[in-house]
């Protein structure tokens, strides 16, 4: 008998999009599964319309109140108790209706809810990264700052553009940065 969550790339892919979304609270309700793309994403407004579709939610259950931890290694291994089931569910519910709704993506908020993602009208972004996880670039992290420390902050903001980091590690750095540049 084996532990742990399964091998399969897009299980992980899975669990680790859910604890960026859970964690990355200036885009938490942005973030959306694409089964078919088996990736996480945001779907930012100006580019994306979320379009109700009236597929039956996949609750993700009380799991989630587990996870709210800020220690990531005791998260992940909290998840890994329970997600496996949520993702064969939502794999199995994509499944039943993808035919009919090719771009459809899931949420754990809202009770599991599924959205049809369709493109605004020259907004198409780029087929293989459909959503823009980079947290904004405004000056109101680096107002006040001395330049050792906006060096700093923009160092993080490139291994978020990387791929590096998630968001959320980026923006608790950028936090941490400010801090001790102000504190």
């Amino acid at each position: 008998m084996s532990f742990g969550p399964p091998a399969d790339p897009a299980y992980l892919s899975f669990r680790d999009g859910v604890m960026v979304a859970n964690d990355d609270l200036p885009d938490r309700f942005r973030w959306r599964w694409n089964p078919g793309h088996k990736r996480w994403f945001t779907y930012p407004a100006s580019k994306w319309i979320l379009d109700e579709c009236g597929v039956t939610n996949t609750t993700p259950g009380s799991g989630f109140d587990l996870i709210r931890n800020d220690d990531s290694a005791v998260e992940r291994a909290r998840a890994d108790t329970w997600l496996p089931e949520l993702f064969a569910r939502v794999s199995e519910a994509y499944e039943k209706q993808r035919r009919l709704w090719p771009n459809l993506v899931w949420t754990f908020h809202g009770g599991g809810d599924w959205r049809s993602a369709v493109a605004r009208e020259g907004g198409y972004p780029d087929v293989d990264h459909p959503g823009d996880t980079a947290p904004p670039d405004d000056a109101s992290w680096t107002d006040g700052l001395n330049p050792d420390c906006v060096k700093r902050v923009n160092e993080v903001r490139e291994w978020i553009r990387l791929g590096a980091i998630t968001t959320a590690d980026g923006q608790r750095l950028m936090r941490k940065i400010v801090e001790d540049c102000t504190g």
